[in-house]
């Protein structure tokens, strides 16, 4: 199974008005961020993978923990919100939940994003600085090109990560989408 991190938004906001990235009506402010930070993890296998109790963690430590038996199907992706509501995103089709330890707390500038299975094995992990094509700054970071490509070409995730404009639904394009590979 290929069950890889494929996009983030470590800063939400970068002017007025900020990302409202888990659509609960609350945009981040400058004061505010945290509940629009997302880590979307995507499984680019062909088989479904149950990834209840794995984890995800940045430099400071376990910031979200799947439930048991989280089935992420094939050429599926879940998005993990610092916090907030996903009632409305979940309404329209896509897949996000809250981070059970209450926030992600990705860093602006310097960070870490690991994501480790129930073995204590790490799957996937991206780190970021300050300046550098990780440094969100109002905007989501994605691989390059996007995972939906990739599953309808037939490639694995890339190694490239760039900026790109936040828009809903976030990079989660209906499965049919056809590409020219």
């Amino acid at each position: 199974a290929q069950v890889a991190i494929n996009e983030y938004c470590n800063d939400p906001y970068a002017s007025a008005p900020g990302l409202d990235t888990n659509l609960d009506g609350s945009p981040a402010t400058s004061s505010s961020q945290s509940d629009d930070e997302f880590v979307e993890i995507v499984n680019f296998g062909a088989n479904s993978v149950d990834i209840g109790n794995w984890t995800i963690s940045d430099g400071f430590g376990l910031r979200h923990t799947f439930a048991g038996g989280t089935l992420l199907g094939s050429g599926s992706a879940v998005v993990v919100f610092g916090g907030g509501s996903v009632a409305n995103f979940n309404s329209i089709g896509l897949s996000g939940v809250t981070a059970d330890t209450g926030a992600l707390g990705l860093n602006n500038t310097n960070d870490s994003i690991v994501l480790v299975d129930s073995m204590g094995v790490t799957v996937d992990s991206h780190s970021y600085s300050s300046g550098g094509p990780g440094d969100g700054n109002g905007e989501s970071i994605t691989r390059v090109p996007e995972s939906r490509k990739l599953l309808s070409c037939g490639s694995p995730p890339m190694t490239q990560w760039g900026k790109k404009r936040f828009s809903v639904p976030i990079t989660v394009l209906p499965v049919s989408t056809t590409w020219l590979c």
